[in-house]
Protein backbone atom coordinates (compact mmCIF):
# COMPACT_ATOMS: atom_id res chain seq x y z
CA UNK A 1 0.00 0.00 0.00
CA UNK A 2 2.85 2.42 0.87
CA UNK A 3 4.60 1.47 -2.37
CA UNK A 4 1.48 2.30 -4.37
CA UNK A 5 1.22 5.71 -2.69
CA UNK A 6 4.90 6.45 -3.34
CA UNK A 7 4.55 5.38 -6.96
CA UNK A 8 1.46 7.56 -7.43
CA UNK A 9 3.03 10.58 -5.71
CA UNK A 10 6.42 10.06 -7.41
CA UNK A 11 4.85 10.09 -10.87
CA UNK A 12 2.90 13.31 -10.45
CA UNK A 13 4.03 15.99 -12.86
CA UNK A 14 5.33 19.15 -11.33
CA UNK A 15 4.55 22.22 -13.35
CA UNK A 16 6.01 25.36 -11.84
CA UNK A 17 6.54 28.76 -13.29
CA UNK A 18 9.30 30.67 -11.55
CA UNK A 19 8.14 33.99 -10.18
CA UNK A 20 11.56 35.50 -10.62
CA UNK A 21 15.16 34.59 -11.09
CA UNK A 22 18.33 36.23 -9.94
CA UNK A 23 20.24 37.45 -12.95
CA UNK A 24 22.95 40.09 -13.25
CA UNK A 25 20.40 42.48 -14.76
CA UNK A 26 18.16 42.09 -11.74
CA UNK A 27 20.90 42.11 -9.12
CA UNK A 28 22.92 45.19 -10.06
CA UNK A 29 20.73 48.16 -9.20
CA UNK A 30 23.03 50.24 -7.01
CA UNK A 31 26.75 50.79 -6.59
CA UNK A 32 26.47 48.87 -3.30
CA UNK A 33 25.45 45.79 -5.29
CA UNK A 34 28.66 46.02 -7.32
CA UNK A 35 30.70 46.64 -4.18
CA UNK A 36 29.17 43.58 -2.52
CA UNK A 37 30.31 41.46 -5.47
CA UNK A 38 33.82 42.88 -5.24
CA UNK A 39 33.83 42.35 -1.48
CA UNK A 40 33.13 38.69 -2.22
CA UNK A 41 36.43 38.48 -4.08
CA UNK A 42 38.30 39.38 -0.90
CA UNK A 43 36.50 36.63 0.99
CA UNK A 44 37.54 34.11 -1.65
CA UNK A 45 41.15 35.29 -1.48
CA UNK A 46 41.14 34.98 2.31
CA UNK A 47 39.94 31.37 2.11
CA UNK A 48 42.12 28.40 2.95
CA UNK A 49 42.55 27.63 -0.74
CA UNK A 50 44.26 30.94 -1.43
CA UNK A 51 46.01 33.08 1.19
CA UNK A 52 44.80 30.92 4.06
CA UNK A 53 47.29 28.20 3.11
CA UNK A 54 46.85 27.36 -0.56
CA UNK A 55 49.50 29.84 -1.67
CA UNK A 56 51.71 30.09 1.39
CA UNK A 57 52.06 26.44 2.44
CA UNK A 58 53.45 25.21 -0.90
CA UNK A 59 55.96 28.08 -0.93
CA UNK A 60 57.16 27.13 2.54
CA UNK A 61 57.28 23.42 1.73
CA UNK A 62 59.32 24.14 -1.41
CA UNK A 63 61.89 26.08 0.56
CA UNK A 64 64.23 25.43 3.44
CA UNK A 65 61.89 27.26 5.85
CA UNK A 66 60.21 24.11 7.13
CA UNK A 67 61.24 20.52 7.67
CA UNK A 68 58.71 18.41 5.85
CA UNK A 69 58.54 15.41 8.14
CA UNK A 70 54.87 14.98 7.31
CA UNK A 71 53.66 11.91 5.44
CA UNK A 72 50.69 13.63 3.82
CA UNK A 73 51.38 13.04 0.12
CA UNK A 74 50.29 16.49 -1.03
CA UNK A 75 52.92 17.98 1.31
CA UNK A 76 55.70 15.59 0.34
CA UNK A 77 55.48 16.49 -3.37
CA UNK A 78 56.76 20.03 -2.80
CA UNK A 79 60.13 19.46 -1.18
CA UNK A 80 61.60 17.41 -4.08
CA UNK A 81 59.70 19.62 -6.63
CA UNK A 82 57.63 16.69 -7.91
CA UNK A 83 54.22 18.31 -7.70
CA UNK A 84 51.47 16.67 -9.75
CA UNK A 85 48.46 18.45 -11.24
CA UNK A 86 46.17 16.43 -8.95
CA UNK A 87 47.83 17.83 -5.83
CA UNK A 88 45.07 19.36 -3.70
CA UNK A 89 47.01 22.60 -3.16
CA UNK A 90 47.46 23.08 -6.91
CA UNK A 91 43.90 22.08 -7.79
CA UNK A 92 42.21 24.15 -5.08
CA UNK A 93 44.38 27.24 -5.57
CA UNK A 94 43.68 27.18 -9.32
CA UNK A 95 39.93 26.74 -8.83
CA UNK A 96 39.69 29.48 -6.20
CA UNK A 97 41.74 31.89 -8.31
CA UNK A 98 39.42 31.45 -11.29
CA UNK A 99 36.31 31.60 -9.11
CA UNK A 100 37.59 34.90 -7.74
CA UNK A 101 38.34 36.17 -11.25
CA UNK A 102 34.82 35.22 -12.36
CA UNK A 103 33.41 37.16 -9.41
CA UNK A 104 35.50 40.22 -10.33
CA UNK A 105 34.38 39.87 -13.96
CA UNK A 106 30.76 39.78 -12.79
CA UNK A 107 31.30 42.99 -10.81
CA UNK A 108 32.91 44.68 -13.84
CA UNK A 109 30.02 43.65 -16.07
CA UNK A 110 27.53 44.71 -13.39
CA UNK A 111 28.76 48.28 -13.60
CA UNK A 112 27.51 48.49 -17.18
CA UNK A 113 24.05 47.43 -15.96
CA UNK A 114 23.73 50.34 -13.55
CA UNK A 115 21.48 53.21 -14.47
CA UNK A 116 22.55 56.69 -15.48
CA UNK A 117 21.50 57.99 -12.06
CA UNK A 118 24.61 56.40 -10.47
CA UNK A 119 27.54 58.78 -10.02
CA UNK A 120 30.23 58.21 -12.68
CA UNK A 121 33.04 58.58 -10.13
CA UNK A 122 31.49 55.81 -8.03
CA UNK A 123 31.26 53.60 -11.12
CA UNK A 124 34.90 54.26 -12.03
CA UNK A 125 36.08 53.57 -8.49
CA UNK A 126 34.12 50.29 -8.33
CA UNK A 127 35.40 49.20 -11.74
CA UNK A 128 38.97 50.09 -10.78
CA UNK A 129 38.78 48.01 -7.62
CA UNK A 130 37.36 44.97 -9.43
CA UNK A 131 39.97 45.31 -12.17
CA UNK A 132 42.71 45.51 -9.54
CA UNK A 133 41.52 42.25 -8.01
CA UNK A 134 41.44 40.57 -11.43
CA UNK A 135 44.91 41.84 -12.32
CA UNK A 136 46.26 40.83 -8.92
CA UNK A 137 44.92 37.27 -9.34
CA UNK A 138 46.31 36.92 -12.84
CA UNK A 139 49.66 38.17 -11.59
CA UNK A 140 49.79 35.26 -9.14
CA UNK A 141 48.58 32.76 -11.74
CA UNK A 142 51.08 33.77 -14.42
CA UNK A 143 53.96 33.88 -11.92
CA UNK A 144 53.15 30.38 -10.64
CA UNK A 145 51.92 28.62 -13.80
CA UNK A 146 53.26 30.64 -16.75
CA UNK A 147 50.81 30.42 -19.64
CA UNK A 148 47.23 30.40 -18.33
CA UNK A 149 43.76 30.86 -19.80
CA UNK A 150 42.79 34.53 -19.68
CA UNK A 151 39.09 35.01 -18.98
CA UNK A 152 37.59 38.48 -18.84
CA UNK A 153 33.93 37.54 -18.95
CA UNK A 154 31.71 35.93 -16.32
CA UNK A 155 29.99 33.92 -19.06
CA UNK A 156 31.94 30.85 -20.18
CA UNK A 157 30.12 28.51 -22.54
CA UNK A 158 32.64 25.65 -22.40
CA UNK A 159 35.51 26.01 -19.91
CA UNK A 160 37.46 23.23 -21.63
CA UNK A 161 37.49 25.19 -24.89
CA UNK A 162 39.49 28.09 -23.45
CA UNK A 163 42.98 28.22 -24.85
CA UNK A 164 45.93 29.32 -22.80
CA UNK A 165 47.27 32.80 -23.28
CA UNK A 166 51.00 33.35 -23.26
CA UNK A 167 52.42 34.91 -20.14
CA UNK A 168 53.29 38.00 -22.21
CA UNK A 169 49.65 38.38 -23.28
CA UNK A 170 48.49 37.98 -19.68
CA UNK A 171 50.99 40.60 -18.46
CA UNK A 172 49.56 43.08 -21.00
CA UNK A 173 46.10 42.45 -19.58
CA UNK A 174 47.39 42.75 -16.01
CA UNK A 175 48.91 46.16 -16.82
CA UNK A 176 45.63 47.27 -18.44
CA UNK A 177 43.71 46.27 -15.30
CA UNK A 178 46.15 47.84 -12.89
Amino acid sequence: SALAILTFVGCAELDEEPIGTLSPGGFFNTIDDVNAMTDGTYGLMASGNFYGSGLTTPLQLSSDMVDNGLEFSDYTEFSPFLVTPTNSFVRDFWATAYQTIATANTAIDGISLLGDDIDEQDKKFAEGEARFVRGFLYYHLVRIYGNVPYIDSPDIADPLSIEQSTSEEVYVKIIEDL
